[in-house]
């Protein structure tokens, strides 16, 4: 499974950015948690990009970067509850880079057939 962001970018804005992503509950700042083998860690990505002085190719146009995440299919996640992906660049945090999801409940019926209740339920 993948996460893939989305940063515009103005003119101007060129250079070296520090990005941070995590998953928490809605609502709640605090990244989801998972257990590792060093112990609890967060859900969550961070580096760096840079985009060297370029114009837009279009007037008007935002410059895109593009960031694939790889991210483990078995996230710890509850049945019946919204989580969202957050963002922060270079220290800043905007409600609206956010992107919240609804986990689904997993039915009795396919978990009797298919031993869903055995697994992790599935994004949507």
């Amino acid at each position: 499974m993948a996460l893939v962001v989305f940063i515009d970018l103005e003119p101007g804005e060129s250079g070296r950015h520090e990005f941070r992503v995590w998953l928490s509950p809605r609502g709640q700042d605090a990244p989801v948690k998972v257990e590792g083998q060093d112990g609890e860690a967060a859900v969550e990505f961070g580096g760096a990009f840079e985009v060297q002085g370029q114009e837009p190719v279009v007037e008007g146009m935002p410059l895109r970067v593009n960031l694939t995440l790889n991210v483990a299919p078995s996230l710890p996640v509850s049945p019946a509850r919204v989580y969202e992906w957050r963002a922060e660049i270079d220290g800043v945090v905007d409600e609206t880079w956010s992107v919240p999801f609804y986990v689904r409940p997993v039915e009795p019926s396919d978990a009797a057939v298919t031993g869903a209740e055995e697994r992790r339920p599935s994004l949507t």
